[in-house]
């Protein structure tokens, strides 16, 4: 029995069988197929960031280079005097984390 496929049904098949074959697979085998770069891409870093504690996201970065990226007269004229405080208390304790501040 001879079965005659247009490119289009080939193509169409293909998806199809691609689709069950990966549906059927582990998530870690589907994802390491990937470069992180090329998954987070997908993502907003909005998305991402929303995922994670502030306080673990500070923790990848030296005080030196937190406090490099802030621009003081333009930051914190925004901020009322108690958003200014908490800010300060949030830095000193990320800055603290795992040393004498005593």
């Amino acid at each position: 029995m001879d079965v005659e496929l247009t490119p289009e049904q080939v193509i169409e098949m293909g998806k199809m069988w691609g689709y069950a074959l990966v549906d059927m697979m582990p998530a870690e085998e589907v994802l390491s197929r990937f470069k992180p770069e090329e998954i987070l891409s997908r993502f907003e870093p909005e998305e991402v960031l929303s995922r994670f504690k502030s306080e673990e996201v500070l923790s990848y970065f030296k005080p030196e280079e937190v406090v490099s990226r802030f621009n003081p007269e333009e930051d914190l004229s925004r901020l009322t005097r108690e958003e200014i405080l908490v800010l300060v208390n949030f830095v000193v304790g990320a800055f603290c984390s795992g040393v004498d501040c005593e």
